[in-house]
């Protein structure tokens, strides 16, 4: 982070052209803004993975309640609410409208790769054989190479969160009605009861939120399932230290008494080794093991033991409270970082949008859901990879749980935002996409408990397909905005 902090400010010196005026650096050709969305991306990132794992902390010493059902969830969708929430400000009205496109391509990259490619992706590596006489996935079994003989098991809390997901996608539609109209010919009646319907979304959504975080607050089962599994992980994590203590005790790989081979330690000479048995290797060995095993002065014998003894200190159960603290201080200085740099970001895509000659959104799309969720969802992907059913239903409740706050905290910033500064609502294609993957998920999920392998080829192409319908329906053949 801090080499990533100085390295834009050397950006500004890369062209004679380099714009001034800005406390962050800026530049005004193709390849420094290509090279400050890399950074401010990066800097955006591991904050986003600061809070992820600040999170992960709190979740192992708190109990189900308002912090796991309400301030977790807003954290994690923080980085990209930041991000839509800046791309709004301006003192320019013609400047913000243009650049709200980072805002709009962050949320429909956001929501749809949630939805998509994590989606399939843990279907594809969490699938098992499916039983032919019960329709269920056998757990860590999978032996078969068929996409239509192997899938995963949700339960039903999981279906039950993929149909709250589709309850709160409602906004999107309610914010699309002053677009139909202007679809069918009423440009006019559309500019006149944008503002109105904007606003009847903002207020579905908070009410939305409010009564998500309510219910998760109120049943925890999801939060139940996430905190065992953070406990369970925090004590194999240390089992498995202390067992490498013992076996490199018990195996002679931790350090010798002074002026006693390593060797003897194990009960026997080197020359006994197999790895040294023959005369022309020995010979070489036992010159170098004589250094090796020569007794270090005093001075340094004891800055050992203490270095040894602090490492011992230092691998020491955190109590509680240093959980919460260590907790606290990622979660501060992680949110610190994606307000700071927010800003900068949003400037930097469309300045590079620009020199590319494309629509903001596209960019946006793509980048900046990588930087604010990256991590977590790589981690998500390779925790489904266990194949149980238990890491498949806290995958796809992340997943869900994600789009859930999407589709209130996020939509509900952008929609007031569109009211309160009276912005046109250009965004219909946009939006489109986003129901389009939200009924298609949605759907599969609600299709049964059983989801088959081949469903993963649908919702994982649903990220691609998106992309293109926006470019469709934005194109000279439909001009839909």
């Amino acid at each position: 982070i801090f080499s990533a902090f100085f390295l834009p400010f050397l950006c500004v010196h890369m062209s004679e052209e380099s714009c001034t005026g800005e406390f962050f650096p800026c530049s005004e050709t193709l390849t420094g803004n290509i090279f400050l969305v890399l950074c401010y991306g990066y800097i955006l990132a591991q904050g986003s993975k600061l809070i992820a794992d600040g999170s992960e902390l709190l979740m192992e010493v708190l109990d189900p309640g308002i912090i796991g059902g309400f301030v977790l969830p807003v954290l994690g969708a923080f980085p990209d609410a930041c991000i839509i929430f800046v791309s709004c400000l301006g003192p320019d009205l013609d400047v913000v409208q243009k650049q709200i496109s980072v805002g709009v391509g962050t949320l429909a990259g956001s929501t749809t790769m949630l939805l998509t490619l994590p989606w399939a992706g843990c279907l594809w590596l969490g699938r098992c054989d499916i039983d032919p006489v019960r329709g269920v996935a056998i757990e860590t079994v999978c032996t078969s190479k068929s996409i239509t003989k192997t899938g995963v098991t949700i339960d039903r809390d999981i279906s039950f969160l993929a149909k709250i997901m589709g309850l709160t996608a409602i906004p999107y539609a309610i914010a699309q009605i002053p677009a139909i109209l202007y679809f069918f010919g009423e440009p006019q009646l559309q500019r006149s009861r944008e503002s109105m319907f904007a606003l009847v979304g903002f207020i579905f959504c908070t009410l939305a939120f409010i009564a998500y975080v309510v219910y998760q607050v109120y049943v925890p089962t999801l939060q139940q399932k996430r905190i065992e599994e953070a406990r369970k992980r925090k004590i194999q994590e240390e089992v498995v230290r202390k067992f490498q203590a013992m076996f490199n005790a018990n195996h002679g790989l931790s350090r010798a008494p002074s002026g006693e081979a390593p060797g003897k330690a194990e009960g026997r000479t080197s020359e006994e080794s197999p790895l040294i048995s023959k005369p022309n290797v020995a010979s070489k060995w036992k010159g170098a093991a004589a250094k090796v095993t020569t007794p270090p002065p005093a001075p340094i014998a004891a800055a050992i033991d203490v270095k040894d003894d602090d490492e011992e200190d230092e691998k020491e159960k955190l109590s509680p409270r240093q959980i919460v603290l260590r907790s606290i201080g990622y979660l501060s200085v992680g949110t610190v970082l994606v307000s700071a740099f927010s800003d900068p970001l949003v400037d930097t895509i469309s300045k590079l949008a620009d020199k590319l000659r494309v629509d903001p959104f596209f960019v946006a799309f793509v980048l900046c859901p990588i930087a604010s969720n990256a991590s977590e969802l790589i981690a998500s992907v390779i925790f489904a990879s266990r194949k149980t059913k238990k890491s498949i239903n806290l995958t796809y409740g992340a997943l869900y749980g994600g789009a859930c706050m999407n589709n209130t905290l996020c939509l509900g910033i952008f929609l007031a935002m569109v009211y309160f500064r009276a912005l046109a609502w250009d965004y219909s294609a946009e939006v489109a996409c986003i129901l389009v993957v939200e009924l298609v998920v949605g759907a599969v999920a609600l299709a049964g408990d059983t989801v088959r392998s081949w469903k993963g080829l649908i919702v994982g192409g649903l990220y691609f397909f998106s992309l293109g319908l926006v470019a469709f329906l934005q194109s000279s053949l439909i001009n839909w905005h």
